[in-house]
C-alpha cells in the first residue's frame, strides 16, 4: 500500500482521509478500508478508478464550454448573482444563462436559493476557483513564453546591422 494523499475532514465527525494505492494481490481488486487512528477515522480509498475517471471527465467536459467558465468567473467576482445579473455580466440571454446554470447545478458546482421570485446562484465547490486560477496562470505563462519567442527574432534583427 502506498499513501498518495492525506486530508482531514471538518464537521461533527472529524476524520482523516487517506488515498491509498493497493498492490494487487492475486488479482484482487482495490479495496476501501477503515480503521481508528487517535480518535479519528482513517479511510483508505483506491487511486483513480474507472468510475472516478468518468466523474472527473464529466466535470472537465462541463468546464470545456467558455460560457460556463465566464459564468463561474462572474459568480466568483460577485459571490452570488441572479440569472438576470449574470446574463448582463456575460452578455448572454436569460435562457442561455439559465441552461448553463442548470447544468452546473446538476453537477453540484453551483448552488441556488430562492430570493422572492428569483433564483440566486453561488459557487458551491471551492475547488473550481483554485482549478480555474491554476489553469489561467498556466495559460498566461504560456502566452508570456510565446510572446517572448515572437519578440526575440524581432529584437535580434533590430540589433543586427
Amino acid at each position: 500500500m502506498r499513501v498518495t494523499r492525506v486530508g482531514v475532514s471538518s464537521g461533527p465527525r472529524r476524520a482523516v482521509v487517506v488515498d491509498c494505492l493497493f498492490d494487487e494481490v492475486e488479482g484482487s481488486p482495490a479495496r476501501r478500508e477503515q480503521t481508528q487512528l487517535y480518535g479519528c477515522t482513517l479511510v483508505c480509498v483506491p487511486g483513480l478508478t474507472p468510475e472516478l475517471a468518468e466523474l472527473v471527465a464529466r466535470r472537465f467536459a462541463l468546464l470545456g464550454e467558455p460560457s460556463r467558465v465566464r459564468l463561474l468567473d462572474a459568480l466568483h467576482e460577485r459571490g452570488e448573482a441572479s440569472v438576470g445579473e449574470l446574463a448582463d455580466a456575460v452578455g448572454a440571454s436569460h435562457a442561455n444563462v439559465s441552461k448553463h446554470l442548470n447544468l452546473l447545478f446538476g453537477e453540484r458546482m453551483v448552488a441556488r436559493r430562492r430570493d422572492g421570485p428569483r433564483a440566486v446562484y453561488r459557487i458551491s465547490d471551492p475547488t473550481l476557483i483554485r482549478l480555474c486560477e491554476d489553469v489561467c496562470a498556466g495559460v498566461r505563462q504560456g502566452l508570456r513564453e510565446l510572446n517572448a519567442l515572437i519578440d526575440e527574432p524581432a529584437n535580434h534583427q533590430e540589433a543586427t546591422p
